[in-house]
């Protein structure tokens, strides 16, 4: 595995736990990592917001991330 895909798994994995533990808004958060994939050269920046930009790509993606929170009893966890 090159440095890119380390670096990118890397973000993606900070990003989650991130998110996860709630402390930091989720949009500042992803757009941080979108940020930081973007000056460290893992990706173009006219690729950045690829997703966003196609609604279906974005819908898609909001389902099966909530449908795999909901099943994995995130949501249930007790703090």
């Amino acid at each position: 595995m090159g440095s890119e895909a380390m670096l990118a798994w890397g973000v993606l994995l900070t990003v989650l736990v991130l998110v996860a533990s709630g402390r930091y808004r989720f949009e500042l958060v992803a757009l941080s990592g979108l940020f930081l994939l973007g000056l460290a050269g893992v990706t173009q920046p006219r690729n950045l917001f690829f997703g966003i930009r196609n609604p279906a790509i974005t819908i898609g993606a909001v389902f099966i991330i909530s449908r795999g929170i909901t099943e994995s009893g995130l949501l249930s966890y007790p703090l």
